[in-house]
This record gives C-alpha cells, structure tokens and sequence, in this order.
C-alpha cells in the first residue's frame, strides 16, 4: 500500500495524466498483487544472494536463477556473452499491446 501512495504521489509531480493511469482498477490491482508478495520476493531475492557469486564468478548464481525463472514459467530462458540472465513472460493480449522490459 506504502509503494502505491508513494508512487502515486511521485506521479502527481510529473504528469497528472500519470495519475490517471495509475488510478485504474487494474493498476490499482497490480500495485496491490505488489504488496502482497513482498515476503515472498525478499525470500527469493535472499535465496539468490546467499549464492556466493565474485565478480566474474557468477555461473552457479546465474544457473539458479535460470532454474528459478523455468520453475516459474519464463519461456526462451537465456544467459548473454556477460552472463546477465533473460527470460520471456509472453502476455495474454495477443501480441498487440506494448512490449514490458523489466530489470
């Protein structure tokens, strides 16, 4: 709740169409979804630090969260010449709404 008013009111400085958007039930819906799962995304993101991983000694970081992004579903799940970690979450729109980058 905390990061919906935060955001919402960082918005209202921008832009007031900003405001709208976040304003919709569904936006509204997924802030919610948000706060609900932080217990659940500071476990995940402790599990994955816990893994010693150097600079330049990534790989057995980089496997898990492969692992973890296939047990969750990603499709065309891949590691780059860097060894940074992708992996695709096709939307149910169809193909017609706006590619999402999350990082």
């Amino acid at each position: 709740m905390i990061a919906s008013i935060l955001l919402l009111f960082a918005a209202s400085l921008v832009q007031p169409d900003v405001v709208k958007i976040l304003s919709t039930p569904k936006i509204v819906r997924a802030m919610e979804i948000v706060n609900e799962s932080k217990a659940w995304s500071v476990n995940e993101l402790v599990t994955l630090t816990e893994i010693e991983a150097p600079p330049f000694e990534e790989d057995e970081r980089g496997a898990a969260v492969m692992e973890r992004f296939r047990s969750l579903g990603l499709k065309a799940v891949w590691r780059d010449e860097e060894g940074n970690v992708y992996g695709e979450r096709p939307g149910s729109g169809g193909g017609d709404g706006p590619t999402v980058v999350l990082a």
